[in-house]
């Protein structure tokens, strides 16, 4: 009775065990043939227009939270913070008017519903986003030069949007920021334009503790497709079970063999 209870108990667990990992193999196939859910991360390269030395200043990463919102976060490399001078904007960027829209037709964008701060900002305090009708309305108002012109409004190559940074006591030292834009229609991270000189996002920073000077930069380009968090668990999580599901058959025909 005991041998035969046994055995039971045995291939139960064999068999439970033989469904586990068929099942994460099937996961891993899953996130083999799946389009991966990606963010789109910017890197703020270029300290003048010509672009001719790049350097990593910082990222800019887009992360689609559904159809009508998308969270922002920019996250400044060491020894780089927000400039708190006055003169622009912590970050400023533009949105296609429609994704069928093609260069100067891309302008004004969409009327933004909202701009916020994102709680995960460090200290949300600092800085000021849009809150009005018309600073929502995608008028081309924010200027960072050197990447626009000098003078803004409807037609020119300002930003449409912008976010300031007014630290009290001035300097700065702020690295990170979080905020979230909601529209009252569907937008796609790929509706982030490039203003006419070519750039996605400008940012005013300071080096070195003001030490480097305050300048602004720029990120140029589509971007690079970062995987979710989650699409990177459910890969690796297939790769193990195939990998364990290999294991298992090659010992099934060894012992076969034997």
């Amino acid at each position: 009775m005991f041998v035969a209870s046994y055995f039971v108990g045995f291939y139960k667990r064999r068999i439970m065990q033989r469904l586990w990992l068929i099942l994460a193999a099937f996961l891993g196939l899953a996130a083999m043939t799946v389009p991966a859910s990606a963010d789109l991360q910017f890197t703020l390269a270029c300290n003048s227009i010509a672009c001719g030395a790049p350097t990593n200043y910082g990222t800019v990463k887009l992360h689609q939270v559904d159809s009508t919102h998308v969270t922002v976060t920019v996250q400044l490399a060491a020894g780089v913070a927000f400039a708190g001078t006055g003169a622009g904007y912590a970050i400023s960027w533009d949105l296609k008017s429609s994704s069928g829209c093609v260069a100067a037709a891309c302008y004004p964008g969409p009327a933004l519903a909202s701009v916020t701060i994102d709680a995960l900002t460090p200290n949300p305090g600092n800085f000021n986003p849009p809150t009005t009708v018309a600073a929502l309305s995608g008028v081309q108002n924010y200027k960072n030069s050197p990447f626009t012109g000098g003078t803004c409004g409807a037609g020119s190559d300002c930003y449409e949007y912008g976010i300031d940074y007014g630290p009290s006591g001035g300097g700065g030292t702020d690295q990170k920021l979080v905020f979230d834009i909601t529209t009252n229609s569907a937008v796609l991270l790929t509706d982030f334009n490039s203003n006419p000189s070519g750039f996605k996002f400008v940012s005013d920073i300071s080096l070195n503790g003001g030490s480097g000077g305050t300048f602004v930069v720029g990120a140029k380009g589509d971007g690079v497709k970062v995987p979710e968090p989650e699409t990177w668990m459910l890969f690796f999580a297939g790769l193990v079970g195939l990998t364990a599901l290999n294991v298992l058959q090659r010992r099934r025909k060894l012992a076969r063999a034997a």
